[in-house]
């Protein structure tokens, strides 16, 4: 494991001339190689990252992956910390976590404090709105309007994008600590009208309440977005290392063979959105 770690800094430090590694404030990858150990972060979002709110157990796409970047670099994976999506860059920063290993759409307000990997997979995403709810069906631009109301999370891309896409909506925040089901409520209560979600969560919601939430009929995703892990601003070795063992697993199939995994139980994740295909 060492010889690994101790050759990425090596390449780094001649791709990069001057770049010291041990000048460096490099924390997090500092305490990856001493204890062998990455301490993930997490937020559940099915079927991305579950956890059973009876046992505690956890489960989902991104803990599949996990397991196997941990075989893959000779790791140990801990599961330090259930973070608040609008809350990750805060963990990174304050340490709590080395790595926020529950994929994330890229928010580029987080960039200015994280470091986003190579994508791991890719998701669709949707106006999501309720069942009886026809009024936007094949015009998404008829959600641009004041009169309709379209929820995200702050702190998180579901914020960020709602706003992007429909600038005149009335936009309701709700807090960086809440979740994909809290969307999802959110719409159904007549809170807000629309949120953005992928196909999975809607799938998953509908097995317990059919009909009760639906696509936008008739119109294209929203986005596509790479589903990324996050480091710390500056963290430059615990990405290229985390890059290096993306790109293999999914050059080797094994992504496939995870996301393969949960195929007609949630909707499979939309692995047909990749570059150049």
């Amino acid at each position: 494991m060492k010889k690994i770690l101790a050759a990425l800094v090596v390449l780094v430090t001649i791709g990069t001339g001057s770049y010291s590694y041990a000048a460096s404030a490099e924390k997090a990858f500092a305490r990856v190689e001493k204890s062998g150990t990455i301490r993930c972060g997490y937020f559940t979002w099915q079927p991305a990252f579950m956890k059973d709110p009876n046992t505690g157990t956890l489960s989902g796409i991104n803990y599949d992956f996990m397991d196997k970047v941990g075989h893959f670099l000779g790791l140990k994976i801990e599961w330090a910390e259930e973070v608040g999506i609008g809350s990750v860059t805060e963990a990174l920063g304050a340490g709590r976590i080395d790595v926020m290993c529950a994929s994330m759409w890229p928010d580029p307000a987080k960039m200015f404090h994280t470091e986003y990997t190579l994508p791991t997979y890719f998701s669709a995403v949707y106006a999501i709105v309720r069942g009886s709810d026809k009024r936007f069906d094949g015009n998404l631009n008829s959600i641009n309007k004041p009169e309709v109301k379209v929820c995200g999370i702050e702190g998180d891309i579901t914020a960020n994008a709602s706003r992007a896409a429909f600038p005149q909506a009335n936009f309701v925040g709700l807090p960086p600590t809440a979740d994909g089901s809290q969307l999802i409520l959110s719409v159904v209560s007549n809170k807000c009208d629309v949120m953005l979600g992928d196909a999975p969560l809607l799938i998953d919601y509908s097995k317990t309440a059919p009909g009760k939430i639906r696509k936008v009929a008739g119109v294209d995703p929203v986005h596509v977005f790479g589903e990324h892990l996050l480091v710390n601003k500056g963290e430059h070795h615990l990405k290229m290392m985390l890059d290096t063992a993306i790109t293999t697993l999914v050059n080797s199939g094994e992504m496939d063979k995870v996301l393969d995994g949960y195929e007609g139980v949630y909707g499979a994740p939309e692995k047909a959105f990749k570059p150049l295909r």
